[in-house]
């Protein structure tokens, strides 16, 4: 059976904590490059006026 979306990028969440090892913060900077990849692609496929623009008035 195929992995979901979810369950693949959890699958490298997961290779990524592996390959911080026992680092300072593995956790934190795992999230962080998902976030960036994540954001990549916000930026990629909704441009300047999508979805991710229009959060950035909350901060």
């Amino acid at each position: 059976m195929p992995m979901t979306p979810l369950e693949k990028v959890e699958a490298f969440y997961v290779e990524l904590l592996e390959y911080y090892g026992d680092g300072d913060e593995r956790e934190i900077r795992a999230a962080a490059k998902l976030l960036l990849v994540a954001l990549a692609k916000f930026k990629e496929h909704g441009g300047p006026t999508g979805l991710i623009w229009r959060l950035s008035i909350w901060t």
